[in-house]
């Protein structure tokens, strides 16, 4: 079984095989996001029928995977006892999981998957200026991030 658990309040999310969840505002109320500054549909959480887990970053407001930016429309695998924040330093989530495997790299961009969007391909390959950049690289953009009201 895998979940995330809300660390304001110990509230316990099951995620199911082949579902996406949505981490946003615009969830159910006993998700109780309200902060103006995380969209609607801030990240997307899959589980894949094998165990691994990833999230993808789906809006332009920064959320953070174990204290570093998550890239932008890529799909990054995470593992148990990672901490998922959809704002710098709050609303945070610990991912809980029953896959044992141990990441090899601890590089954020190591856990890259392929995402089957076509939109996403597209903002991603039509970035020239960052196409160069390592996920490291995008962590010290932090500061300079802005905010949207998707």
């Amino acid at each position: 079984m895998t979940s995330l658990i809300d660390l304001r309040n110990g509230h316990q999310i099951t995620l199911h095989e082949e579902e996406p969840f949505i981490l946003g505002r615009g969830n159910p109320d006993h998700l109780e996001i309200l902060n103006p500054h995380v969209s609607r549909k801030q990240v997307r959480i899959s589980l894949l029928e094998d165990g691994r887990c990833f999230i993808e970053r789906l809006a332009p407001n920064p959320s953070l995977l174990n204290g570093k930016q998550l890239p932008l429309r890529k799909e990054i695998q995470i593992f148990n006892g990672d901490i998922i924040n959809l704002i710098p330093k709050d609303l945070g989530f610990k991912v809980i999981t029953s896959d044992t495997r141990e990441e090899i790299v601890p590089d954020i961009g190591s856990h890259e998957r392929d995402t089957q969007d076509s939109y996403a391909t597209q903002e991603v390959h039509g970035s020239i200026e960052n196409e160069g950049q390592s996920s490291s690289d995008e962590s010290s953009l932090l500061g300079n991030a802005s905010w949207s009201d998707e």
